[in-house]
């Protein structure tokens, strides 16, 4: 059965900034004002060429939601032409415009977890962060590898470091699947087929089997007491783990109940210590 709904962390990339940097200075929304009636992509192109008088090649129109059209411009000064022109009198609709803005959307929110996690069973080949976010899924972000001071000669273990929605949400193992490399084609003489007409009836793939500790979990959702806060708190002072995460943000970051990862939980390596915070 399909689950009603799931939170999918998309992690930031060059190409997600470089995307909504254009929309946010080349593209604008339109909403059909008035009684709304019927528009097309051809309508709001036949007035911005008519009206606004822009070359039919200077812009690209297409429905959107929740406004209903989603105009893409090649110039900023066709956009302001638009955005700060008066509105068509006498036409069968009007558009009102705005700038396009990635919060139309969205609602607000922050994770408020951050652990560090443990792979293993990565082939070497897949061993980075690109292989890791895809592993773990959709509930993490901002994934940083441990230093690899710290990793020293064993490779047993990948570990990085990542906010979370929640640690429930992190898998207990992966099956990951790498395709196996494309056998070179062969002409059989008695098919006389072309390559792009041979029709595969599978897909030759490398099964591995990753298994996901969390080490460490940061529990940033609630401060502490005042008590666990109060000055001259000789944990809080001799600590060498408190930089973790990027040091104290108005409270300290209380360890988490282990009650989602006692199956998993495994002993941790001494360079950990210097990373997270010692668990209790």
């Amino acid at each position: 059965m399909r689950p009603r709904s799931e939170l999918l962390v998309i992690p930031r990339s060059a190409e997600l900034n470089a995307v909504e940097s254009a929309l946010s200075s080349l593209a604008l929304v339109a909403m059909v004002g008035g009684n709304r009636p019927p528009v097309s992509p051809a309508d709001v192109r036949r007035q911005l060429v008519s009206f606004y008088n822009l070359p039919a090649d200077a812009f690209s129109v297409c429905r959107y939601a929740p406004e209903d059209f989603l105009v893409r411009f090649n110039n900023a000064d066709d956009l302001e032409d638009v955005l700060q022109g008066p509105v068509p009198m006498g036409t069968p609709f009007y558009l009102r415009w705005c700038r396009w803005r990635r919060q139309s959307m969205a609602t607000s929110g922050s994770l408020k977890y951050k652990v560090l996690i443990g792979l293993k069973g990565m082939p070497a080949h897949i061993r980075g962060i690109h292989s890791t976010q895809r592993i773990l899924g959709t509930s993490c972000a901002n994934l940083v590898p441990a230093p690899a001071s710290a990793a020293g000669e064993d490779l047993r273990e990948f570990v990085v470091a990542a906010w979370c929605v929640h640690p429930d949400f992190i898998p207990h193992e992966r099956l990951i699947a790498i395709p196996e490399p494309e056998v070179p084609f062969v002409v059989e003489p008695t098919l006389y087929l072309r390559e792009h007409e041979v029709i595969h009836s599978e897909l030759p793939v490398l099964q591995y089997g990753v298994r996901i500790r969390i080490i460490e979990v940061q529990d940033w959702t609630a401060p502490p007491s005042s008590s666990d806060d109060a000055p001259g708190d000789s944990d809080d002072n001799n600590n060498p783990y408190r930089d973790f995460g990027g040091g104290r943000s108005g409270h300290w970051p209380r360890p988490h109940g282990l009650c989602w990862e006692l199956s998993v939980l495994l002993r941790p390596r001494p360079w950990a210590t210097s990373f997270v915070r010692a668990r209790p």
